[in-house]
């Protein structure tokens, strides 16, 4: 619970999409960006925990970060902007 708070501090809003066992994976990542990628990708793509868990451990965001395709990253940064706008 401490880490959760200090993660997510008063102010910033947790999904209702996501479950308690969601976050409690999001929470074992050291990197920011990486735990903040694979929020939105559960929450757009509606991932259950074990999915969250198989591509965490596959490397999703890495192998997406190394790629030279760029249209899938413009795909997932249009996504993410989309559920921005779902938001509000």
């Amino acid at each position: 619970m401490r880490q959760f708070y200090i993660q997510y501090p008063k102010g910033v809003t947790t999904s209702h999409l996501l479950s308690w066992s969601h976050y409690y994976e999001l929470l074992k990542m050291k990197n920011g960006l990486e735990r903040e990628f694979y929020e939105n990708q559960a929450v757009i793509e509606n991932w259950t925990v074990r999915e969250l868990r198989r591509l965490k451990n596959t490397g999703l965001f890495q192998r997406i970060a190394l790629s030279k395709d760029n249209l899938k990253l413009e795909d997932l940064q249009k996504k993410d902007i989309f559920l921005e706008m779902r938001k509000n």
